[in-house]
């Protein structure tokens, strides 16, 4: 991925000259879609829509989160830090299906960032509320598979390269609980939840916290944290 022009501060800097030097085409023009809006969008995300010399239809691109509380979690994760790294670092032996990355850069002062990639909205989506079938969860267990026995002890270097960040890090006991109480007010206030889940659920932070070095001392493997159906 080429870091060659500047990190936009808005879509509205995502321009035809931008995009060309970003992905080395020549576009002649660009209509931006916000799409992706909702609880718990930790980045804008847009559909671009090009036309010129060789180039995609759309391209996907994402942006630092339009709601200043999502870009602080962003901004302590290192998410936006992460997203980059993963493309430049981890996409090309990823042994899950994953977008082609077209640019990548970001500031890691202050996690100002953009990726573009490419657009795979015409793929089948799982409704994460309605479920899925027996078909689609064997399949998703079978890529999550894959996916741990890829890095299956292979996590150490990616930690220093900065592409993850370790449960072990002092980040998550900071900020988790603040994460998770801002989230849980939000879905309890959506959902009418089960008892069993409401018997859980507001002492989960402090749980997963307190246990942390215990579920890191064995093995250890990368993991996305938010594999949900």
């Amino acid at each position: 991925m080429t870091t060659s022009p500047n990190i936009p501060a808005s879509i509205e800097g995502v321009t035809a000259v931008w995009l060309s030097t970003a992905i080395d085409k020549q576009v002649d023009s660009v209509r931006h879609e916000q799409i992706g809006v909702g609880v718990g969008v930790s980045s804008a995300v847009y559909r671009v829509h090009l036309t010129g010399t060789d180039v995609p239809e759309t391209v996907v691109v994402k942006l630092p989160a339009l709601a200043e509380e999502a870009v602080f979690t962003a901004t302590m994760l290192r998410m936006y830090i992460r997203e980059v790294k993963f493309f430049e670092e981890m996409a090309d032996d990823c042994p899950i299906h994953v977008p082609r990355g077209l640019f990548g850069a970001v500031d890691e002062e202050t996690s100002q960032f953009i990726i573009v990639m490419e657009d795979m909205g015409d793929m089948r989506a799982v409704d994460q509320i309605e479920g899925m079938a027996i078909a689609d969860a064997e399949r998703a267990i079978d890529e999550l598979a894959a996916w741990h026995a890829a890095y299956w002890g292979r996590s150490e270097a990616l930690v220093e390269s900065g592409a993850v960040v370790p449960l072990t890090d002092p980040v998550y006991p900071a900020v988790l609980p603040l994460v998770w109480a801002e989230g849980w007010e939000k879905l309890s206030n959506e959902i009418e939840l089960n008892e069993a889940i409401l018997a859980v659920g507001p002492a989960w932070p402090d749980m997963l916290t307190a246990n942390l070095e215990a579920l890191c001392s064995g093995p250890t493997t990368a993991a996305h944290g938010d594999f949900r159906a």
